[in-house]
């Protein structure tokens, strides 16, 4: 029993260390925001487990009588339930953390913050399932070094059964650090840092952990547990949290913050607006990647971009005539830049629909000239201040152009054919409908990258007026899931609301009643266009500029230009940019599924949910617009 009590010992003082290297971890996660943004929150959720898991060991070691206690069957297997439950959950968030350096590797403009979610449920479920195994079927429990765990050889199954998450775990691990070994090669120095930072608490929880499924297997295969592998099980499970905060104290994100606090605190009136690619940021791992990208794709456009022959693009009959026009794509290409310190390499760009798009960006006088001058890489990379990159709500990749005119979106293959089947309609409505308020589209491109094709769609920015936005909302016409709450009412200028936030404020479109015909009818004509198209899930995008003084409310009321995206208020007190966007969603088999599981299961509204058939959607989409979009109820019956 001595050696068990020195084993104890032993395991009970690395685990201390264990317990204040996660406690150091989480006691940072909390005071500095930057260490809690994706993916380093998955290193907070790790050493959370760790730290619990640790806390067995060290509870074991240092109380009193607490080895006499384990004889008792009830007590030791409680230890073995703790310790299975907080050691599947860590070896989880080591999973998810080794799956998503891989998927940022291979797909740099993959978002994967929306899968937090699942993330959750994968990490949280293994647990949970894996501890009830062990406790539903366990048999004989004795005494290892450090666990309480099963001995009976009828139980083999068990054990292998509890192997399986840390297998997969450590699978993903080591397919992620051959990717990450690969990468360093050919990547820049700041993500190269970044990467390697990411790997080694991949190579930390692989050591760590190795041990365990080396020990099980020999336990399943000579139904007795080898002495040097429980050592090393029990050695490594011991300091892993310990090695994770050395690694976790090599995150400059944390000294920036601090400086950057410091300096806020004793200058208040320094400029927050700091650029989003921050270096060595775990978050922006892909970030040298995405700025080659944009470089390559900004430059590409210069190549495929140029004067079509043939065909008249003054005249929109002329051009309807040539059909090929929908169909001609345009191929080239072109030699990266080694800019970003990657290294140079030939890449394959696809221009689509060149001439169609052509005659868009005319029909909205934008001519080549401008179009080009809006993209011009040189412009763009000039300050990082221009570079505001983002992933949206819907999971894509966004960034706008440096004069703030254009938006350049990564969108999915899915959406590239959306757009590719409703182009030739769309191109017609717009002939017929200069002043429609749908989103005007100038380009779709394609790249490949590291043997995946991206796809990007450029269009214009909505709020490209010189005017202040202090308000903005995202509306649909639906209730359910559509306020954002506590963080539109602490800052609404910067915090994009949805309906349920529009609705309690005491904001609305409040312009002159023939205006109000106006808008009604070209936003409903919009909607019945998309409805034949048969989609659904638009919405308008609704900013409000608050005039401050009478001057710039005749100004503005003068000036103006209501036939489009800018209308003003019938008191001349605010200024209103309206548009359609997000018009690419069909009402599919996804859509069809999500309505049926979030009616039927989840038992929300039918009626409130944003899933709705394309004809229900806008009918919908018409009652918000007459009830409530204009703050009085407008009388259809003599509209359109």
């Amino acid at each position: 029993m001595s050696n068990t009590k020195l084993d104890y010992r032993i395991q009970g003082t690395l685990s201390t260390f264990s317990l204040a290297g996660c406690f150091v971890i989480l006691l940072t996660g909390i005071f500095v925001k930057s260490l809690r943004q994706y993916p380093t929150n998955f290193v907070l959720y790790m050493s959370f487990c760790d730290f619990m898991f640790s806390l067995d060991y060290a509870v074991i070691a240092y109380v009193n009588n607490s080895l006499e206690e384990l004889s008792i069957p009830s007590h030791c297997q409680f230890q073995a339930i703790w310790g299975q439950f907080w050691s599947t959950g860590s070896m989880g968030w080591n999973g998810v953390l080794s799956f998503t350096l891989f998927i940022n590797l291979i797909r740099p403009f993959k978002n994967t913050t929306k899968w937090g979610i699942y993330f959750h449920i994968y990490v949280w479920m293994t647990a949970i399932v894996t501890t009830l195994s062990l406790y539903l079927l366990r048999s004989d429990i004795h005494e290892w070094s450090i666990f309480c765990t099963l001995s009976s050889v009828s139980d083999k199954t068990t054990i292998v059964l509890l192997s399986v998450p840390v297998v997969i775990s450590l699978l993903m691990g080591l397919v992620a650090s051959s990717f990450g070994l690969k990468s360093l090669k050919s990547t820049s120095k700041d993500r190269r840092i970044v990467i390697i930072r990411m790997m080694l608490f991949t190579f930390i929880f692989i050591f760590c952990w190795s041990g365990y499924v080396a020990s099980n297997i020999y336990y399943v295969v000579d139904g007795t547990p080898p002495t040097g592998f429980i050592l090393w099980w029990s050695f490594g499970v011991s300091i892993q949290g310990f090695v994770n905060s050395f690694v976790w104290f090599w995150n400059p994100s944390f000294y920036d913050t601090v400086k950057h606090t410091l300096k806020k605190y004793f200058n208040p009136k320094e400029d927050e607006n700091r650029p989003l690619m921050k270096r060595y940021d775990a978050s922006n791992i892909d970030i040298v990647v995405r700025q080659s990208v944009i470089y390559d794709l900004m430059e590409g456009i210069k190549c495929t971009t140029v004067e079509p022959r043939g065909y008249n693009f003054d005249s929109a009959d002329d051009f309807l005539e040539h059909p090929k026009g929908y169909k001609k794509n345009k191929k080239c290409f072109l030699i990266s830049t080694d800019l970003f310190g990657l290294r140079p390499h030939t890449y394959k760009m696809k221009d689509f629909r060149p001439l169609i798009f052509h005659r868009l960006r005319l029909l909205n006088n934008t001519t080549m000239s401008s179009y080009l001058s809006s993209l011009s890489p040189e412009t763009f990379f000039r300050e990082k201040s221009q570079q505001k990159f983002s992933d949206g709500r819907s999971g894509s990749f966004f960034c706008f152009t440096s004069d703030k005119k254009l938006i350049i979106k990564t969108i999915p293959l899915g959406e590239v054919q959306q757009v590719l089947a409703i182009l030739p309609r769309y191109h017609e409505y717009l002939e017929k409908h200069p002043n429609s308020l749908l989103p005007r589209f100038y380009g779709l491109y394609s790249i490949d990258v590291n043997y995946e094709t991206i796809y990007f769609l450029v269009s214009v920015n909505a709020f490209s007026s010189p005017l202040q936005i202090h308000r903005k909302f995202d509306l649909k016409g639906s209730w359910v899931n559509r306020e954002v709450g506590a963080s539109y009412n602490e800052d609404p200028e910067k915090v994009m609301g949805m309906d349920v936030d529009f609705k309690k404020s005491e904001y609305r479109v409040r312009v002159a009643d023939h205006h109000q015909k106006v808008l009604y009818e070209r936003l409903s004509q919009d909607a019945l266009f998309l409805d034949s198209l048969h989609l659904m899930d638009y919405s308008i995008l609704l900013g409000i500029h608050i005039i401050q003084d009478t001057a710039e409310s005749h100004q503005f009321c003068d000036s103006v230009d209501v036939e489009r995206f800018l209308w003003v208020s019938e008191d001349g007190s605010e200024i209103y940019v309206l548009s359609i966007i997000d018009i690419l969603q069909g009402y599919d088999l996804k859509k069809k599924l999500e309505r049926f599981f979030k009616v039927t299961f989840l038992r929300r509204d039918k009626f409130g949910l944003s899933v709705q058939s394309p004809k229900k959607y806008y009918r919908r989409f018409r009652r918000f617009l007459a009830n409530e979009f204009f703050g009085c109820v407008l009388d259809t019956s003599t509209l359109s």
